[in-house]
């Protein structure tokens, strides 16, 4: 690599480098020079002690992995005082390896053998007396050669503890089973349990997630508003494969506003309380459908409660951007936005991406082979287990508020639509998210028995199968 060019690329690398995460105090941004991808980690000056010299950490923690021939990506430089766009910081510089799939991202022919490769890697790992405190599926990259490490921020000298793997099994909440993270703890932990112990810390981490999504603010005129820039891609939706910017919607939502006011937009539902309708906008040069929520109070006292509380609209879409940093299946939100009158909010509206499939009370379950109609009953289960899981329950866990989106690989995914209904979880809401689910789909012809069981194992698998529940026995 000349050095030359690869300063004059450096120079200009704001025309043509792509982001691949923004938000916190460091920044991942992809580009080409001579025929070849590279990684620019770029870290923003900061005050704080703890992060100071956080790039040359990185560097160096990469510099060690090399030493000791683990496979991890390969260290380029150090850049420090690095002027990026009218921005300077320090970054590290590293070579893309291509291709690969990262370890959240994976084909369910592959999880096997990646889960496997992880766990070896992780042994290596552990023997040369090395740990990591920020693992998550998206540090590890499978490859032709087997599985690398592509991110190591939050190295550390003492060793790999039983608190890294709670982090690792934290963040793998969506990716891995509990037979995967049973397999790990017996594979890595010397002379540990059979299974993991509960992570003591579980409200914390998920504290932390809501607290890192990179939501930024952004103004419109007369209205302000939140959106999420970036995110894990999911297969559902589009947005999420995309950077989002303030200047998306600065440009998309005067005309938006134009056609909900000239009622040119699709009517989905229109009552009391309030209105659902669909569109289209376009963010980072794709075509995103859409679904805007224009809430309304039923009743008068709801108006006094908004002086003291965010809109519904705002409740609604921070619900959803909860369950959404926790990795749970549900609808993407994209942005809310308000107009305020002083102290009260005139009029606020939340907008989500419209996730492609039937709702579950209108699927046809006969169309479903036996196998896709056990795994659909599962993963609402699931999805309801992992949200109470989190201190939160969904209360209003009707079948009409679930998406069945066709997955070209895992068969049909059971997505959440509407996040209204979710509160803190309590002695009197538990179970109560999937006993409104079982009363629902009573009412849809093809449903059985079968299903029922499948539902109630899904949200809890270890369980003893039982008929003597009210809401089982009644199911068909």
């Amino acid at each position: 690599m000349s050095l030359q060019d690869l300063d004059q690329t450096l120079r200009n690398l704001t025309s043509v480098a792509e982001p691949v995460r923004r938000g916190g105090s460091r920044e991942t941004w992809r580009f080409q020079h001579a025929g070849r991808a590279y990684f620019l980690h770029f870290y923003l000056p900061t005050n704080n002690r703890l992060t100071r010299g956080a790039a040359a950490k990185e560097f160096a923690a990469l510099k060690t992995l090399q030493t000791l021939k683990l496979p991890a990506v390969r260290p380029v430089a150090l850049l420090s005082g690095l002027q990026f766009g009218e921005r300077k910081g320090d970054a590290v510089l590293t070579a893309a390896i291509e291709p690969a799939t990262r370890f959240d991202a994976i084909a369910p022919t592959d999880h096997v053998k990646a889960r496997q490769g992880v766990i070896n890697w992780l042994g290596q790992f552990a023997k040369a007396g090395l740990g990591h405190a920020d693992l998550k599926p998206s540090s590890f990259l499978l490859t032709g050669d087997g599985v690398m490490l592509a991110d190591a921020v939050g190295l550390v000298q003492d060793g790999l503890l039983p608190e890294h793997l709670m982090q690792f099994a934290h963040a793998a909440g969506d990716t891995a089973t509990l037979a995967d993270r049973v397999r790990a703890w017996r594979a890595l932990v010397p002379n540990g349990d059979e299974a993991p112990p509960r992570d003591r810390h579980s409200a914390r981490r998920l504290r932390h997630d809501s607290k890192s999504a990179a939501v930024e603010h952004v103004v419109v005129g007369e209205w302000k508003g939140w959106f999420l820039a970036a995110g894990k891609p999911v297969e559902w939706s589009v947005a999420s494969q995309v950077r989002v910017t303030a200047q998306d919607w600065q440009r998309e939502w005067p005309i938006l506003f134009k056609k909900l006011r000239n009622n040119e937009l699709d009517v989905l539902k229109r009552d009391i309380s309030g209105d659902v309708q669909a569109g289209q906008v376009t963010l980072g040069g794709v075509t995103v459908d859409v679904i805007l929520k224009r809430p309304r109070n039923k009743y008068w006292y709801r108006y006094l409660y908004d002086l003291f509380r965010p809109s519904r609209a705002r409740r609604t879409w921070t619900k959803t951007l909860r369950l959404f940093s926790r990795g749970l299946p549900i609808e993407r939100p994209l942005m809310v936005i308000q107009k305020r009158s002083g102290e009260f909010t005139a009029e606020a509206i939340a907008i989500f991406e419209r996730v492609p499939g039937q709702t579950l009370e209108e699927l046809d379950l006969s169309s479903l082979s036996e196998n896709d109609r056990e795994n659909l009953f599962r993963r609402c289960g699931r999805s309801l287990r992992k949200i109470e899981a989190g201190g939160l329950a969904h209360i209003d866990a009707k079948s009409s508020n679930w998406i069945i989106f066709p997955s070209k690989t895992a068969g049909p995914v059971p997505i959440i639509i509407d996040a209204y209904g979710v509160r803190r979880l309590n002695h009197w809401l538990a179970v109560m998210g999937l006993h409104r689910l079982l009363r629902a789909m009573k009412k849809h012809p093809q449903y059985t028995p079968a299903d029922s069981l499948h539902l109630c194992q899904g949200f809890a698998p270890r369980a003893t199968p039982s008929q003597t529940g009210p809401e089982v026995s009644d199911a068909h």
